[in-house]
Parts: C-alpha cells; structure tokens; sequence
C-alpha cells in the first residue's frame, strides 16, 4: 500500500504537469480511498507486530507502538487537510507532500546507521521537509503556511513518540499493552 502510495504520488504530480487536471481529480478518487485506508493498515500492522515482537522477548515491543502511530497521525492529518484544501492547489499538493514524508521514517531507519544513525530517523524526516520547503521558498521566495505550521508539528509529533519509545512512561505502557491486549 505505502509504495503504490508513491506511485500514485508521482503519477498525480506529473499529471499536473502536463495538465490534465480532470485525470489527476478522477485519480484522485482513489487516492482518496488508498490514502484513507493506510491509516487502517498501518494501525493493524504495528498492533500486530508489536504484539509478535512482545510475545518473542523483544526489549522495547511496546513503548515502540508510538512510533508507528505518530506516523499515522502525521499521514492522516496532512492528508485530512489535503484533502479539505483540494480545491486550494498550493495547499493541496504541499499537504500532500507534507503526508508523504510523514511516511518516510520507517523508510529512513532502515538505512545504513553510518548515514543515518540509530534513533534519528525522525530527524531525516524533518530534513527533508526543511529541503522541500527550502525549494519552495527559493521559487516562491517565502515559506508556505503549510510548511510554517507543518514542520512545527511533525517535530512535535516525532518528539513525542521519540519520548515515549525511549522513556516508556508507565502510562503509556498501560496504554500500549490495553491496545495490545497484553500485561
């Protein structure tokens, strides 16, 4: 689902492109079914493995429960705006975006610890959001109120499931093992 998330990112922006604006609004359709329903999977999925890595031992299987979730919150709420804004385009496609790169943290802890080190993976998120708002400002020559207000939150969301993953304060691990049905 995530890269056919990509895909059809790259598909609606090129449509944009070459103009064929009615294409990218019936395509969007079922961005808008896709996009609705990775948040679902996505939750489904980091239940499921969290309660594979608790039942085999795993350290921090349920204070990481975070992690995922904040992905899903930022996805969901800049596509959520995305889609309330679809009739703005400079909003719509920044949010979109802006959706994207909320995705990419799991894309980015996955590289090597040399280019990105463990537990930063937040922080290359955050980065390249500062790159595309730094080619945005250097066409636009200001920053976008998306970007203003969106990198604020995606650092205080990153912040706060970092807090939580790492700290592992005893009420949220009431609350990770109450959605994981463990003890």
């Amino acid at each position: 689902m995530f890269s056919a998330w990509v895909l059809l990112l790259v598909m609606q922006a090129a449509l944009i492109r070459l103009k064929r604006r009615k294409w990218h609004r019936q395509l969007g359709f079922a961005g808008i079914a896709l996009g609705a329903s990775m948040p679902v999977v996505g939750v489904a999925t980091a239940i499921q493995m969290a309660q594979f890595h608790s039942a085999t031992g795993h350290p921090h299987a349920v204070s990481s429960l975070a992690v995922p979730f904040s992905d899903m919150l930022a996805f969901s709420t800049a596509f959520s705006l995305a889609i309330y804004w679809r009739r703005n385009p400079a909003f719509h496609a920044r949010l979109m975006l802006l959706a994207s790169c909320a995705l990419t943290g799991a894309a980015f802890a996955r590289f090597p610890e040399w280019l990105v080190p463990n537990r930063f993976s937040y922080v290359a998120v955050e980065m390249l959001v500062i790159l595309v708002m730094s080619l945005d400002w250097r066409s636009t020559r200001r920053i976008h109120p998306v970007f203003g207000c969106g990198l604020p939150f995606l650092a205080a969301i990153h912040a706060t499931a970092m807090w939580l993953f790492i700290d592992a304060p005893p009420a949220w691990v009431t609350i990770a093992h109450a959605i994981l049905g463990t003890t």
